[in-house]
């Protein structure tokens, strides 16, 4: 029953982010952690640089520097991570973890 009540509590919060994000909010670097959590692929853009976070369990991988053009994807690196909470806490930009600098990350 504890499970199900977490879950649900979960998918609530999940749904409440993609509003925001819809509606072009900025979402809390705690909701942004909770999506990932939940193998959300997602991008950033700092200081003018797009940083693109994927999945490939049990693996987690940020590319520095991302370009979209048409159907490729081509990146300057990227850096690997055994979850998403190592990723979280190691990958910095500049000396500054992604939580150090979330004020001025945009999406």
């Amino acid at each position: 029953m504890k499970n199900k009540i977490e879950s649900k509590i979960i998918n609530d919060k999940v749904k409440l982010i993609e509003l925001k994000r819809q509606h072009k909010e900025k979402i809390t670097y705690e909701e942004f952690a909770l999506l990932l959590s939940i193998n959300e692929e997602l991008d950033f853009e700092y200081n003018n640089i797009l940083y693109g976070i994927i999945h490939n369990p049990p693996k987690v991988f940020i590319g520095i520097n991302v370009v979209y053009n048409e159907d490729k994807c081509t990146t300057e690196r990227f850096e690997e991570y055994s979850n998403v909470e190592e990723m979280l806490n190691n990958f910095e930009i500049n000396g500054k973890t992604i939580k150090d600098i979330w004020e001025n990350v945009e999406f």
